[in-house]
């Protein structure tokens, strides 16, 4: 909420803040821990459990380290933010290393109470879209495991971390067409399976932010909107976390960036009302979570869905069924010389199939990770055999 309200001759105080956002209909906020005017843990604290208010409250941070990662954990706990959203910007081409550092900040984050997200963004470690897929999941080796029933052999990042889906950053990261395709399409999916928030803002090719009321833009806007009701979607179609107590949140939330995210012009001004399109998006919001299913009790900026009497069935090592699914489909559309990728469902469903595309891959296709485990489970002579029938 920096340089707010618009074209103001003075900037809301941070008690200001806390007021317009209980008075705008969320049921929480978020605190940037990265943001130039990042408040103090000891001065906002207050302010959320006002009289009446009660304000629920997430944590973003960029972590490059375990010291980073204690920092935030400790701001989280002194505001009583029981979610952590973070950008890891841990680097490596070891797709095993950096499941292992995600795990391992996961399991950390636990144990303080605090629940853990990764989210997708520029410059970090889920900075490309088809990395971040093959990160989640190891997908080179998954068809020819599930061919052979060996998919105990394989390890992917632990299906208790979740992902907070901000698809802003991989449309304009990775110049996504403006026209849809059926991998992208897919690929998106994979990551949606994973999602357990969502965050609210609309970009384009060129542009992470764009002002939302532009004819120029409708189309990004219509495609951005089909994606939350999908995440919302495969939020509502899993169980519960078993230490869940009650109704799931579901967040999702409105994130729009003073400048340089917002466009400004030539006097140095924003384009557009970052408060207005807030409310905006936080509309669009409970749209999009009807339209998913089910009725938005709540804004956190999310909404709740009571999943007591639903089943709490896993299958296997892989999850519930419609996690498989949006997997097999990604790696489809990613397999050498294959073009056998299913059409999305929904009004997305025009997109020609595409080739295979050009994420990060090691020698023979098969990551170094899961490679290593297998050379020792089934010998070189297996391995070898196995990468040949996959090629």
């Amino acid at each position: 909420m920096e340089d707010l309200p618009h074209r103001a001759a003075r900037a809301w105080t941070l008690a200001e803040r806390v007021e317009q956002v209980a008075a705008g209909g969320f049921d929480g906020l978020a605190v940037d821990l990265g943001a130039r005017q990042a408040p103090v843990a000891g001065e906002l604290a207050p302010l959320l459990d006002g009289p009446g208010r009660g304000l629920r409250r997430a944590v973003f941070a960029f972590v490059d380290g375990d010291g980073a990662l204690e920092r935030a954990l400790r701001y989280a706990t002194a505001i009583g933010a029981p979610t952590m959203v973070v950008c890891a910007r841990v680097f490596s081409r070891d797709l095993g290393l950096l499941a292992e550092t995600v795990e391992r900040w996961h399991a950390r984050a636990a144990a303080a109470g605090v629940a853990m997200q990764l989210e997708t963004h520029r410059d970090t470690m889920t900075n490309d879209l088809r990395a971040t897929v093959d990160l989640l999941d190891l997908l080179d080796l998954l068809d020819l495991l599930d061919l052979l029933d060996l998919l105990d052999l394989l390890d992917p990042l632990d299906e208790r971390v979740e992902l907070a889906i901000d698809l802003s950053h991989h449309v304009c990261g990775c110049e996504l067409p403006d026209e849809p395709t059926a991998e992208v399409e897919a690929l998106v999916d994979a990551l949606l399976a994973r999602a357990g928030s969502l965050q609210g803002r609309v970009a384009t090719r060129g542009q992470v932010q764009v002002p939302l009321g532009f004819p120029v833009h409708e189309r990004w806007v219509a495609r951005f909107r089909d994606w939350w009701t999908r995440g919302f979607a495969q939020i509502l179609a899993r169980p519960a976390p078993p230490a869940a107590d009650g109704p799931r949140e579901v967040m999702f939330c409105c994130e729009l960036g003073t400048h340089p995210y917002a466009i400004t012009g030539a006097d140095g001004e924003q384009l557009s009302d970052r408060w207005a399109e807030a409310l905006q998006l936080a509309d669009w919001a409970r749209e999009s979570f009807a339209a998913a299913g089910s009725p938005l009790l709540t804004l956190f900026t999310g909404g709740r869905h009571d999943r007591r009497a639903d089943p709490r069935r896993r299958d296997g090592h892989r999850g519930d069924r419609a996690r498989i699914g949006a997997r097999r489909a990604a790696s489809r559309g990613r397999g050498r010389g294959r073009a056998d990728v299913p059409r999305p469902a929904g009004p997305l469903a025009g997109g020609a199939q595409h080739p295979a595309c050009q994420g990060v891959r090691h020698a023979g296709g098969v990551p170094a990770r899961a490679g290593g485990r297998l050379r020792k489970r089934l010998g070189v002579g297996w391995f070898r055999a196995l990468c040949a029938g996959r090629r």
